[in-house]
Protein backbone atom coordinates (compact mmCIF):
# COMPACT_ATOMS: atom_id res chain seq x y z
CA UNK A 1 0.00 0.00 0.00
CA UNK A 2 1.22 3.51 -0.77
CA UNK A 3 0.30 4.72 2.70
CA UNK A 4 -1.54 3.23 5.63
CA UNK A 5 -4.69 4.32 7.42
CA UNK A 6 -4.58 5.04 11.13
CA UNK A 7 -7.07 3.44 13.50
CA UNK A 8 -7.96 3.50 17.18
CA UNK A 9 -8.57 0.29 19.11
CA UNK A 10 -8.78 -1.61 15.85
CA UNK A 11 -11.77 0.36 14.54
CA UNK A 12 -11.72 2.89 11.70
CA UNK A 13 -13.72 6.08 12.07
CA UNK A 14 -15.26 7.99 9.17
CA UNK A 15 -12.55 10.61 9.67
CA UNK A 16 -9.84 7.92 9.55
CA UNK A 17 -11.28 6.50 6.34
CA UNK A 18 -11.55 9.91 4.67
CA UNK A 19 -8.00 10.81 5.66
CA UNK A 20 -6.76 7.45 4.43
CA UNK A 21 -8.34 7.93 1.00
CA UNK A 22 -6.80 11.40 0.73
CA UNK A 23 -3.39 10.01 1.69
CA UNK A 24 -3.73 7.14 -0.79
CA UNK A 25 -4.90 9.51 -3.50
CA UNK A 26 -1.91 11.78 -2.96
CA UNK A 27 0.48 8.84 -3.11
CA UNK A 28 -1.16 7.53 -6.28
CA UNK A 29 -1.13 11.02 -7.79
CA UNK A 30 2.59 11.53 -7.16
CA UNK A 31 3.54 8.10 -8.50
CA UNK A 32 1.41 8.32 -11.65
CA UNK A 33 2.53 11.90 -12.24
CA UNK A 34 6.15 10.78 -12.08
CA UNK A 35 5.52 7.91 -14.49
CA UNK A 36 3.80 10.18 -16.99
CA UNK A 37 6.39 12.96 -16.86
CA UNK A 38 9.28 10.49 -17.13
CA UNK A 39 7.63 8.82 -20.10
CA UNK A 40 7.09 5.43 -18.47
CA UNK A 41 3.41 5.84 -19.29
CA UNK A 42 3.18 6.77 -22.95
CA UNK A 43 0.80 9.29 -24.51
CA UNK A 44 -2.71 7.83 -24.99
CA UNK A 45 -2.04 4.86 -22.67
CA UNK A 46 -5.33 3.85 -21.05
CA UNK A 47 -5.47 4.28 -17.28
CA UNK A 48 -7.95 1.75 -15.93
CA UNK A 49 -8.99 2.37 -12.36
CA UNK A 50 -9.38 -1.21 -11.12
CA UNK A 51 -6.00 -2.52 -12.37
CA UNK A 52 -4.24 0.59 -11.06
CA UNK A 53 -5.91 0.21 -7.67
CA UNK A 54 -4.67 -3.38 -7.50
CA UNK A 55 -1.16 -2.48 -8.68
CA UNK A 56 -0.80 0.42 -6.25
CA UNK A 57 -2.68 -1.35 -3.45
CA UNK A 58 -5.05 1.55 -2.89
CA UNK A 59 -8.80 2.03 -3.18
CA UNK A 60 -10.54 2.68 -6.48
CA UNK A 61 -11.78 6.03 -5.17
CA UNK A 62 -8.18 7.05 -4.41
CA UNK A 63 -7.13 6.21 -7.99
CA UNK A 64 -10.11 8.09 -9.40
CA UNK A 65 -9.24 11.16 -7.32
CA UNK A 66 -5.59 10.97 -8.42
CA UNK A 67 -6.54 10.70 -12.08
CA UNK A 68 -8.97 13.61 -11.80
CA UNK A 69 -6.21 15.75 -10.30
CA UNK A 70 -3.81 14.72 -13.08
CA UNK A 71 -6.48 15.72 -15.60
CA UNK A 72 -6.57 19.20 -14.05
CA UNK A 73 -2.77 19.27 -14.50
CA UNK A 74 -3.26 18.46 -18.23
CA UNK A 75 -1.28 15.22 -17.88
CA UNK A 76 -4.34 12.97 -18.19
CA UNK A 77 -7.44 13.17 -20.35
CA UNK A 78 -10.88 12.22 -19.04
CA UNK A 79 -13.40 11.24 -21.69
CA UNK A 80 -17.11 10.62 -21.21
CA UNK A 81 -17.89 6.90 -21.17
CA UNK A 82 -14.27 6.12 -22.06
CA UNK A 83 -12.46 6.64 -18.77
CA UNK A 84 -8.97 8.08 -18.42
CA UNK A 85 -5.88 8.01 -20.58
CA UNK A 86 -2.48 9.68 -20.63
CA UNK A 87 -2.70 13.05 -22.37
CA UNK A 88 -1.78 13.15 -26.03
CA UNK A 89 1.23 15.06 -27.32
CA UNK A 90 1.44 17.27 -30.38
CA UNK A 91 3.96 19.49 -32.09
CA UNK A 92 1.58 22.44 -31.81
CA UNK A 93 1.37 22.01 -28.04
CA UNK A 94 5.14 21.60 -27.83
CA UNK A 95 5.62 24.90 -29.68
CA UNK A 96 3.08 26.68 -27.46
CA UNK A 97 4.57 25.32 -24.23
CA UNK A 98 8.12 26.14 -25.29
CA UNK A 99 7.26 29.71 -26.30
CA UNK A 100 5.32 30.33 -23.10
CA UNK A 101 8.01 28.80 -20.91
CA UNK A 102 10.64 30.99 -22.59
CA UNK A 103 8.55 34.09 -21.90
CA UNK A 104 8.05 33.18 -18.23
CA UNK A 105 11.54 31.89 -17.48
CA UNK A 106 13.40 34.79 -19.07
CA UNK A 107 11.48 37.17 -16.81
CA UNK A 108 12.17 35.00 -13.76
CA UNK A 109 15.84 34.57 -14.63
CA UNK A 110 16.36 38.29 -15.16
CA UNK A 111 14.79 38.98 -11.76
CA UNK A 112 16.92 36.31 -10.09
CA UNK A 113 20.13 37.78 -11.49
CA UNK A 114 19.09 41.24 -10.30
CA UNK A 115 17.89 40.17 -6.84
CA UNK A 116 19.88 37.04 -6.00
CA UNK A 117 22.28 37.11 -3.04
CA UNK A 118 25.31 34.95 -2.21
CA UNK A 119 23.06 32.15 -0.91
CA UNK A 120 21.37 31.99 -4.30
CA UNK A 121 24.73 31.99 -6.07
CA UNK A 122 25.87 29.11 -3.85
CA UNK A 123 22.75 27.13 -4.74
CA UNK A 124 23.31 27.70 -8.47
CA UNK A 125 26.96 26.60 -8.15
CA UNK A 126 26.01 23.49 -6.21
CA UNK A 127 23.23 22.51 -8.63
CA UNK A 128 25.51 23.06 -11.61
CA UNK A 129 28.33 21.03 -10.05
CA UNK A 130 25.96 18.18 -9.23
CA UNK A 131 24.41 17.90 -12.68
CA UNK A 132 27.82 18.27 -14.35
CA UNK A 133 29.21 15.40 -12.28
CA UNK A 134 26.30 13.07 -13.06
CA UNK A 135 27.33 10.38 -15.54
CA UNK A 136 24.30 8.13 -15.27
CA UNK A 137 21.19 7.83 -17.38
CA UNK A 138 19.33 11.19 -17.43
CA UNK A 139 16.06 9.25 -17.48
CA UNK A 140 16.57 7.88 -13.97
CA UNK A 141 14.97 9.47 -10.91
CA UNK A 142 18.39 10.85 -9.93
CA UNK A 143 19.01 12.39 -13.34
CA UNK A 144 15.54 13.89 -13.38
CA UNK A 145 15.98 15.38 -9.89
CA UNK A 146 19.37 16.91 -10.72
CA UNK A 147 17.99 18.49 -13.89
CA UNK A 148 15.01 19.88 -12.03
CA UNK A 149 17.16 21.33 -9.24
CA UNK A 150 19.50 23.04 -11.72
CA UNK A 151 16.66 24.80 -13.49
CA UNK A 152 14.87 25.59 -10.22
CA UNK A 153 18.03 27.07 -8.72
CA UNK A 154 18.46 29.49 -11.61
CA UNK A 155 15.08 31.08 -10.93
CA UNK A 156 14.93 30.72 -7.16
CA UNK A 157 15.72 34.36 -6.37
CA UNK A 158 13.14 35.94 -8.67
CA UNK A 159 10.97 36.90 -5.70
CA UNK A 160 7.61 36.30 -7.37
CA UNK A 161 5.82 33.17 -6.15
CA UNK A 162 2.93 33.55 -8.57
CA UNK A 163 5.34 33.65 -11.49
CA UNK A 164 7.14 30.56 -10.18
CA UNK A 165 3.88 28.63 -9.79
CA UNK A 166 3.07 29.27 -13.44
CA UNK A 167 6.60 28.32 -14.40
CA UNK A 168 6.43 25.07 -12.37
CA UNK A 169 3.34 23.96 -14.25
CA UNK A 170 4.99 24.72 -17.58
CA UNK A 171 8.14 22.91 -16.47
CA UNK A 172 6.24 19.69 -15.76
CA UNK A 173 4.46 19.76 -19.09
CA UNK A 174 7.62 20.45 -21.09
CA UNK A 175 9.61 17.95 -19.03
CA UNK A 176 7.31 15.20 -20.26
CA UNK A 177 8.17 16.15 -23.83
CA UNK A 178 11.88 16.33 -22.95
CA UNK A 179 11.86 12.83 -21.50
CA UNK A 180 10.09 11.48 -24.57
CA UNK A 181 12.77 13.18 -26.67
CA UNK A 182 15.59 11.66 -24.62
CA UNK A 183 14.00 8.22 -24.81
CA UNK A 184 13.81 8.21 -28.61
CA UNK A 185 16.69 10.53 -29.55
CA UNK A 186 18.92 9.22 -32.35
CA UNK A 187 22.01 11.31 -31.60
CA UNK A 188 23.43 12.35 -28.20
CA UNK A 189 23.21 16.02 -27.27
CA UNK A 190 26.04 17.97 -25.56
CA UNK A 191 23.71 19.29 -22.88
CA UNK A 192 26.60 19.75 -20.42
CA UNK A 193 28.00 22.52 -22.60
CA UNK A 194 24.62 24.24 -22.63
CA UNK A 195 24.33 24.06 -18.84
CA UNK A 196 27.87 25.44 -18.52
CA UNK A 197 27.06 28.46 -20.68
CA UNK A 198 23.92 29.20 -18.68
CA UNK A 199 25.61 28.85 -15.29
CA UNK A 200 28.66 30.90 -16.27
CA UNK A 201 26.58 33.79 -17.55
CA UNK A 202 24.24 33.69 -14.55
CA UNK A 203 27.08 33.72 -12.02
CA UNK A 204 28.78 36.52 -13.95
CA UNK A 205 25.50 38.47 -13.64
CA UNK A 206 25.43 38.88 -17.41
CA UNK A 207 21.68 39.00 -17.92
CA UNK A 208 21.71 39.26 -21.70
CA UNK A 209 24.05 36.29 -22.13
CA UNK A 210 22.24 34.24 -19.49
CA UNK A 211 18.85 34.80 -21.12
CA UNK A 212 20.26 34.02 -24.57
CA UNK A 213 21.84 30.79 -23.30
CA UNK A 214 18.64 29.70 -21.57
CA UNK A 215 16.49 30.45 -24.62
CA UNK A 216 18.90 28.52 -26.85
CA UNK A 217 18.81 25.60 -24.41
CA UNK A 218 15.02 25.43 -24.33
CA UNK A 219 14.73 25.72 -28.10
CA UNK A 220 17.29 22.97 -28.66
CA UNK A 221 15.29 20.73 -26.33
CA UNK A 222 12.16 21.40 -28.36
CA UNK A 223 14.04 20.58 -31.57
CA UNK A 224 15.29 17.31 -30.07
CA UNK A 225 11.74 16.36 -29.18
CA UNK A 226 10.50 17.31 -32.65
CA UNK A 227 13.08 15.04 -34.28
CA UNK A 228 12.30 12.20 -31.87
CA UNK A 229 8.55 12.42 -32.43
CA UNK A 230 9.11 12.38 -36.18
CA UNK A 231 10.78 8.97 -35.80
CA UNK A 232 7.90 7.40 -33.85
Amino acid sequence: MISGVSSKNGFFSAEDEEGGVRSQARGAYLLLRSRIIQGDLAPLDKLKIAPLATELDVSSSAVREALSRLASDFLVEARDQQGFRVAAISLDELDDLTATRIDVETIALSRSIALGDHHWEARVRAAHAAISAHIGDPRTAEGWALHEEFHNALLAACGNRSLLRIRDSLYELTERYRNIGIRYAIQPRPVVDEHNRIAEAVLARDTDQAVAALVSHLRKTAELVRNAIAEL
